[in-house]
């Protein structure tokens, strides 16, 4: 009886895992807080990719699947996977309409 609940308890953890719905590395990353130089660089790199960004939404030549790719790409130039994550979550942090 023990091994049969040991292994639905593998089955579980890994079916969940590959459902992202347990914690991971990725996770435990973006939950940590930055310490001051990793803030300054964080606030550097965002500074400069809002300047880009503003370029990119401001050049008439593109059409609105162009700019978002370009918008993207800009992303992946300026930060990593983590990163990303954060620049996402602060996006829809900015964008919570008022209730």
């Amino acid at each position: 009886m023990k091994k049969l609940l040991l292994a639905l308890g593998l089955v579980l953890m890994f079916a969940f895992g590959g459902l992202h719905l347990l914690p991971n590395e990725t996770t435990a990353q973006q939950l940590r807080p930055l310490n001051a130089e990793e803030t300054r660089a964080w606030e550097r790199r965002l500074r400069a990719y809002n300047r880009a960004k503003a370029r990119i939404q401001l050049n008439e030549r593109l059409d609105s699947n162009a700019r978002q790719q370009a918008i993207e790409q800009l992303q992946i130039d300026y930060f990593d996977d983590v990163e990303r994550t954060r620049l996402r979550q602060r996006d829809r942090q900015q964008h919570v309409p008022d209730l």
